[in-house]
């Protein structure tokens, strides 16, 4: 059994994403793991100023909250995206619509169920799901979903440039 089978899991957040494993295990500083930080610190960056904007146009308000989901979002479908970067478009907008819809579940139970926040309601949309995701909206999450896979794929072509994917070069 090869020593770096343990870092395969069925588990999504605890699978290392297809990158050279050798230096993983070569790796005596950290710098494969830095730079996993900063990339997803990026696309939580990103993902955390455009969800609000986006929000901003649509509906005319937003929320601070909306900046984590945001930014959770986008280091969920980051990840996702690049690690299998080979889904067809309407993959991309299925996962893409699971994860968004799933984050926005969650959030809003903890905030609006939970806190009493009252930051959206879905009530009055058909095929909501007490109040917190409908499917309106899991349709257009999808939809997004399709450019934001783009995206995501570019700025991880943008590291891998910058040699910020966890490899080392070689002379």
């Amino acid at each position: 059994m090869n020593n770096l089978d343990k870092y395969k899991c069925s588990s999504y957040f605890l699978t290392i994403p297809k990158y050279n494993f050798s230096t993983v295990a070569n790796n005596s500083n950290g710098d494969y793991f830095m730079n996993k930080y900063i990339q997803n610190l990026a696309a939580f960056v990103i993902g955390g100023l455009s969800y609000p904007l986006l929000e901003l146009i649509w509906r005319g308000h937003t929320h601070w909250s909306m900046m984590l989901a945001g930014g959770v979002c986008m280091v969920l479908m980051f990840e996702i995206y690049n690690t299998y970067d080979n889904m067809n478009f309407l993959s991309r907008a299925l996962v893409g619509s699971f994860v968004i819809t799933s984050v926005e579940l969650a959030f809003g139970l903890v905030l609006n169920y939970r806190l009493k926040m009252d930051i959206w309601d879905y009530s009055d949309k058909r095929f909501n799901f007490m109040g917190q995701i409908c499917l309106l909206y899991t349709f257009l999450w999808g939809l997004l979903s399709i450019p934001v896979s783009v995206l995501c794929i570019r700025l991880k072509g943008l590291f891998e440039r910058i040699n910020l994917n966890g490899e080392s070069e070689t002379a």
